[in-house]
């Protein structure tokens, strides 16, 4: 297995998803404070909000994280064509974890007349990610 983070890289990351979390929290108890009368199951909603949003938040920044460090083939991973470049698109994917926005570069294969979003084709998810 190889690692795909260098020890710089990983405490960047580490330190974008603690702050994530930070804000995260700060949400929560403001929520919380905000309550007179609070009932347990206006706790147990808000926590399951709570964590559908830290997922969401996540899944987010890591598949940002693995798009940026994706290395682009210039061919189509179809015909072995040679793929033009789209310019950045913007895509957003209902994931298990929540909603998660994309945004990747696009290639156009103008022989298969197909678009793709590296690292390959799309594996029916919407994404180009296998």
């Amino acid at each position: 297995m190889s690692k795909k983070l260098t020890p710089e890289r990983r405490e960047a990351l580490k330190k974008k998803l603690m702050n994530d979390l930070e804000e995260q929290v700060d949400t929560y108890l403001d929520w919380y404070d905000s309550i007179e009368d609070i009932k347990f199951r206006d706790i147990e909603n808000q926590v399951l909000e709570t964590r559908h949003q830290i997922g969401a938040q996540l899944a987010q920044t890591l598949v940002e994280e693995e798009a940026s460090g994706q290395a682009t083939a210039l061919r189509c991973p179809v015909c072995g064509g040679k793929l033009q470049r789209k310019g950045k698109k913007e895509k957003v994917v209902v994931s298990l974890a929540g909603e998660v926005r994309l945004k990747r570069e696009y290639y156009y294969c103008p022989h298969c007349q197909r678009g793709f979003f590296p690292p390959g084709p799309d594996d029916g998810d919407g994404i180009g990610m296998e």
